[in-house]
């Protein structure tokens, strides 16, 4: 078989696009500078880059998702918030909820939720347990490409699509999920669509002068393959 060639989307995103002054965005952040790495969410070292390595690195995810009222979105395995938070600050017209099955986790993410004043919902358990289906998934850190894929398909409604941010090991990873000689997760990946959206932050801002690319993988459902 073939190996699918993942087509590589590179955009420039200025970082004015963004207010990084919304007082919701300045207040997550220092909550996870306390909270975040007092609950042990957040590595007590990643203090003083919380808004370069985490806060940036989740922004741009937000020019992916389309502008619509009806529009669901999630992000599983939401963790501490990132992306979920971020997007949830940032696009208030999103239909939003953040899936996390480990309690202490989702408690922080409703606590966070009640104080930032968002309409953001929190799923406390596990994915698999989730039947409501969404338009989009998003997710960060979350497991390896193909059981991403497994754990994103029954969520999805037609002509879903799943929003991971990646690392460079990426490509490694398509290659080595389509090179199994037969798995329920190559099989399972052949349902979607894979490319690599490329995106760099430019602007005049200090925050931005070391940020390295930021890879957002987008598999989206073929039609017929849908969950029922």
């Amino acid at each position: 078989m073939k190996l699918p060639s993942l087509e590589v989307k590179t955009e420039l995103i200025e970082l004015s696009e963004f207010d990084l002054t919304d007082q919701k965005l300045t207040k997550f952040e220092e909550l996870l500078k306390t909270e975040g790495i007092t609950r042990g969410l957040i590595g007590p070292k990643e203090a003083d880059r919380i808004r370069q390595r985490h806060i940036l690195n989740c922004l741009p995810i937000t020019k992916l998702i389309p502008v619509s009222p009806k529009l669901k979105v999630a992000d599983l395995g939401s963790g501490a918030g990132l992306p979920g938070l971020v997007v949830g600050i940032t696009r208030p017209d999103l239909d939003l909820t953040l899936i996390e099955p480990l309690q202490r986790r989702a408690q922080f993410l409703l606590e966070a939720v009640n104080e930032l004043n968002l309409k953001t919902k929190v799923i406390a358990k596990n994915s698999k347990l989730v039947s409501e289906k969404f338009d989009v998934i998003m997710a960060r850190a979350v497991a390896p490409l193909g059981k991403l894929l497994l754990l994103a398909k029954p969520l999805l409604r037609e002509n879903g699509r799943l929003l991971a941010l990646v690392g460079q090991g990426i490509f490694d990873q398509v290659s080595e999920l389509f090179q199994q000689s037969d798995s329920d997760q190559k099989r399972n990946a052949q349902n979607f669509n894979l490319s690599l959206h490329k995106l760099q932050l430019i602007g005049q801002m200090g925050e931005t002068k070391e940020l390295a690319p930021i890879l957002i993988l987008e598999a989206v459902l073929k039609r017929g393959d849908q969950p029922k």
